[in-house]
């Protein structure tokens, strides 16, 4: 467990590193819903998302697209960039779910969405997260209208990234957030997680919920359906038992 920390939220505790441009993400068996209104601790789930993270970050770097990964050094910890991060949620849309249906009329649920929709929210659990459009986001500061372009594209990017990568492992990706932040060049670059806490799986046949939306339902087998099944068909059936 770090004992020198940064910054802890509610899934991780990020300590500094050696090297002074780097720190050290510890991920936590603690789950959260409703902006940590409720909570819970299941033991093995930051094993699970960092191993989860990692092979997703991966495959992002390895198609061109920047994050602040640069090694796993334990079963619950990684090393990464040390980023000045935007406080800011991008969340891309794929397939149909969550506030999308309840529109009603103009989104059913799990329906397509050509081309998938991006949005941007603002990180303030307080105020649950509201929604900002990119004059917000220039009006705020927080990224110019250059910036805001290539999150973008970095993230649809990532979205025909996963969705194929996914797909090929018989599951469904509905949605998926990243998050963003400037590393000491002043370059954007992923940071964060990537796991079945930021984003919505089903099973390509069934449906069956694979995600952190099983805690949120408070639905049966959260941590074997949740966490334990995506990480044998996205890491291999050997890092079940790693």
């Amino acid at each position: 467990m770090p004992s020198r920390k940064l910054s802890e939220g509610k899934t991780k505790i990020i300590e500094p590193a050696e090297d002074p441009d780097q720190v050290i993400l510890y991920f936590k068996d603690d789950v959260t819903g409703g902006d940590g209104a409720k909570h819970d601790v299941l033991v093995g789930k930051g094993r699970v998302n960092t191993a989860i993270s990692v092979r997703l970050l991966k495959l992002l770097e390895e198609n061109g697209i920047r994050t602040h990964l640069i090694k796993q050094t334990g079963p619950n910890q990684l090393i990464a960039k040390k980023l000045k991060m935007i406080p800011i949620e991008v969340v891309c849309r794929i397939l149909a779910a969550g506030h999308l249906v309840g529109l009603g009329k103009y989104f059913q649920y799990r329906q397509k969405l050509n081309p998938p929709v991006v949005e941007f929210y603002m990180k303030d659990d307080a105020l649950h997260d509201p929604m900002l459009n990119r004059y917000h986001i220039r009006a705020l500061g927080l990224a110019t209208d250059q910036e805001i372009s290539e999150i973008e594209d970095a993230t649809l990017r990532t979205a025909s990234l996963l969705e194929r990568f996914l797909s090929e492992r018989a599951m469904l990706l509905a949605d998926f957030k990243l998050e963003f932040g400037r590393d000491s060049e002043g370059k954007l670059v992923v940071g964060d997680e990537l796991s079945t806490d930021s984003m919505r799986l089903w099973d390509k046949n069934s449906f069956e919920i694979l995600d952190k939306d099983r805690f949120r339902k408070d639905m049966p087998k959260i941590m074997e359906l949740a966490y334990l099944e995506p990480l044998k068909r996205i890491c291999g059936e050997d890092s079940v038992h790693g």
